[in-house]
């Protein structure tokens, strides 16, 4: 190892705990603090960068990556890149065309060295999202514009968020996207659900994060949850308002620090699997297979 990461840097999360139980405990202590803004905050799952770097290599072992910063250039996802000596998503059938097609036409040898630059794909998925409703307003469907407190009328809810579209939620301007949270807790069946939207803090009608949501009843303080938000986010938040960014929480399996440390996929990798990569992630993904080996060699490439 470099030692560039050190375990200090993060939080090692043992066998049975997982950066899913991390962010639930970060939210309860944030909803419980006394003193100091509320802010909205990552859980960034190291395992997973881990992962998906010898799953690449499993699949282009020919191909040396080279990491887009711009992507996210938080310092613990810097550090582990590092470690592991870098300068697409790892589906079956774009590895095995990629494979057969460098073997084909650039064979070993020929002077040429093939290089990717990755960015989205070794960071989107390790890095999960925390914001708090910081307002709420609830308008009767069949009386626009009145507000009044009622659990039998029909009425659609608008919260607002900590975070908008000119934060963290760019990606709701620059790649059209309808960020949809996730409920840290499952409701009751019996609880209605309601047509609902979510806004930034922004003083205008653009600051529109997502819209035709069907949410239970949410509440001041709490907490809404978003997954694979680690792709041109990290640095991006609460700027328009001046505030500092948000706080980043780095965690890593203990698989996934000893392969990290040694530089090689777990021992109880199956070579004989060939492109099969062992799940490292200690998150909410580990059961993802993201690799399998090439099939055929293409006759020519368009």
């Amino acid at each position: 190892m470099a030692g560039y990461l050190r375990e200090t840097d993060f939080v090692m999360v043992e066998e049975g705990f997982s950066t899913r139980d991390l962010l639930e405990e970060l939210t309860l202590g944030a909803s419980q603090a006394t003193t100091g803004e509320v802010t909205a905050f990552f859980v960034a799952d190291l395992g997973a960068v881990v992962r998906k770097h010898f799953c690449f290599l499993k699949c282009l072992p020919r191909v040396q990556p080279f990491y887009a910063v711009k992507c996210n250039s938080s310092l613990g996802v810097l550090k582990v890149l590092a470690e592991l000596g870098l300068g697409f998503s790892c589906a079956n059938k774009i590895a095995s065309v990629i494979n057969s097609a460098l073997d084909l036409y650039f064979p070993e040898g020929c002077g040429v060295d093939i290089l990717a630059k990755l960015g989205r794909y070794y960071v989107t998925s390790a890095f999960t999202l925390a914001v708090s409703i910081i307002a709420k307003k609830e308008v009767l469907l069949d009386q626009p514009g009145r507000e009044e407190e009622t659990d039998s009328a029909p009425k659609t809810i608008t919260y607002h968020l900590d975070e908008g579209i000119y934060g963290i939620f760019n990606s709701v301007l620059f790649d059209n996207t309808c960020p949809t949270p996730v409920l840290q807790k499952k409701p009751p069946t019996e609880q209605p659900w309601y047509s609902s939207s979510l806004w930034g803090p922004a003083a205008d009608g653009c600051d529109c994060v997502a819209e035709g949501l069907w949410l239970p009843q949410l509440h001041v303080g709490d907490w809404l949850v978003f997954e694979n938000m680690g792709a041109y986010t990290v640095g991006m938040g609460s700027l328009f308002r001046g505030t500092q960014t948000c706080r980043i929480t780095y965690a890593m399996s203990r698989v996934a620090w000893k392969a990290l440390r040694e530089q090689l996929l777990p021992a109880e990798q199956d070579e004989d699997a060939e492109g099969v990569c062992k799940p490292l992630s200690c998150g909410w993904e580990i059961t993802d297979t993201l690799c399998v080996g090439p099939v055929f060699t293409p006759a020519s490439i368009m």
